[in-house]
């Protein structure tokens, strides 16, 4: 619904989100680094939603693909987006990590732990597949 009201806007003000990570410094961090744009650019919103409208409709493909959910993220509405891919994605492997936010890799220690133990273990499988 906003991109079809401010589509002709070249840019909008970036929304920083307070909660998308547990990690205050990390937080911090992320809102002052210089890389990070102020602005959000409504010709990268466009993009995104042509791509969306182009993958839409594939049909079910066999990827060993990882997704890694933290349980109180409030960026992305994740629970969309999981049943979006479990109907595309055939050797999908979900793990949700209960209480964890956004910005999984930086992400306070108790959370930052059993998403890097994911990784490494989803790695070692795949390596030991092939």
């Amino acid at each position: 619904l906003g991109y079809k009201l401010f589509h002709r806007a070249q840019t909008m003000p970036r929304r920083w989100s307070k909660k998308s990570s547990h990690d205050k410094e990390s937080l911090k961090n992320f809102r002052n680094d210089p890389l990070q744009p102020a602005t959000f650019s409504m010709q990268w919103a466009g993009a995104y939603f042509r791509w969306y409208n182009s993958i839409e409709y594939l049909p079910q493909q066999k990827l060993p693909l990882l997704i890694i959910q933290g349980t109180e993220d409030n960026v992305v509405d994740w629970k969309y987006n999981l049943r979006w891919f479990t109907q595309k994605i055939h050797g999908l492997e979900v793990v949700k990590i209960e209480g964890a936010r956004h910005n999984l890799f930086n992400e306070s220690q108790e959370y930052w732990e059993p998403c890097k133990n994911t990784i490494q273990t989803h790695i070692k499988n795949l390596v030991n597949q092939h």
